[in-house]
């Protein structure tokens, strides 16, 4: 915890996407674009709030703003270019850290 505050990546994505507790997000890269990966837990419904627009690679549409994630529902976004400015600059914090904990 201490060298996530350290880096300023506590919550590297939280300009982008807020999740509820029963939610989990994964990021996958390749090359220099950015997926999340987001897994619901609970038998219940989930809002998620995306903050611009990202596309969805299951339904191959564009999402943004409250969407609704399904009982055990899994949702891949690909992040687009524009999106990485709000957190370029902790992405790259990550990758300087040593920590295998930071590694994306």
């Amino acid at each position: 915890e201490k060298i996530l505050e350290y880096t300023n990546n506590f919550i590297p994505y939280e300009e982008l996407i807020t999740l509820p507790d029963d939610c989990e997000l994964v990021v996958r890269r390749k090359e220099d674009t950015f997926y999340f990966i987001i897994l619901n837990y609970s038998k219940d419904e989930q809002t998620i709030l995306l903050n611009d627009e990202c596309t969805d690679m299951i339904n191959n549409h564009t999402v943004q703003g409250m969407i609704s994630l399904e009982g055990y529902g899994v949702m891949v976004l690909k992040i687009g270019e524009d999106c990485l400015s709000l957190f370029q600059f902790n992405a790259d914090n990550i990758r300087k850290c040593k920590h295998k904990m930071c590694r994306i």
